[in-house]
């Protein structure tokens, strides 16, 4: 067992799971299910082994369909490939981080959240938490995003470039008949 806990079993046990399910390689699900599987080890842990130490060991995948189904040859022995196909993990869109931060800020609102000045477009909401039930509600409304890929967004998005500022660039783009970006990844960079 090495120091993360995972045995070299599971570590194979991942891998063969990622390959029979390559297009959902990037997918919080996928390493849910495999933490049921495994039931010692939750999703997320699954998933952080898999990306840290054993995505570099994905010499091949099982060959599957668009809809993901696996292929067998005559033999009926699944086919091994080393051409990885797309993935399910859908991009966020400016629409979605304009609902992800109005669906926050009223939130914030219902809570009364002090907050200094509405029109200060610096105002973050950083300290701000929401409860899993609000991810799974935003999933129900817009299930294109899974509730983990909405929580992530908010935290690593969101959360860094400000709740406010976003509506305000994005509402400002379209007064301005201009096409608003989504949300960049700020992890070391300079904010807008």
């Amino acid at each position: 067992m090495n120091k993360n806990g995972f045995t070299k079993t599971e570590d194979e046990f991942i891998l063969e799971e990622v390959r029979k399910n390559p297009h959902k390689r990037s997918t919080h699900k996928l390493f849910h299910e495999i933490a049921i599987k495994l039931g010692r080890h939750t999703g997320n842990s699954v998933r952080y082994r898999f990306r840290s130490c054993l995505s570099n060991k994905l010499n091949y995948v099982y060959k599957t369909n668009k809809d993901g189904d696996l292929y067998f040859d005559e033999n009926n022995q699944l086919i091994k490939t080393k051409i990885m196909p797309g993935t399910l993990k859908t991009r966020f869109t400016a629409e979605d981080d304009y609902i992800l931060c109005k669906q926050v800020y009223k939130k914030m609102l219902e809570h009364s959240i002090n907050l200094t000045d509405l029109k200060n477009s610096t105002v973050r909401f950083c300290k701000f938490i929401l409860p899993n039930k609000f991810f799974e509600l935003l999933q129900n409304d817009y299930p294109h995003h899974t509730k983990c890929a909405w929580r992530d967004r908010y935290r690593k998005f969101a959360m860094e470039f400000g709740i406010k500022n976003y509506i305000n660039y994005y509402e400002q783009q379209i007064q301005n008949k201009l096409v608003p970006e989504p949300m960049k990844d700020y992890t070391g960079k300079a904010h807008r």
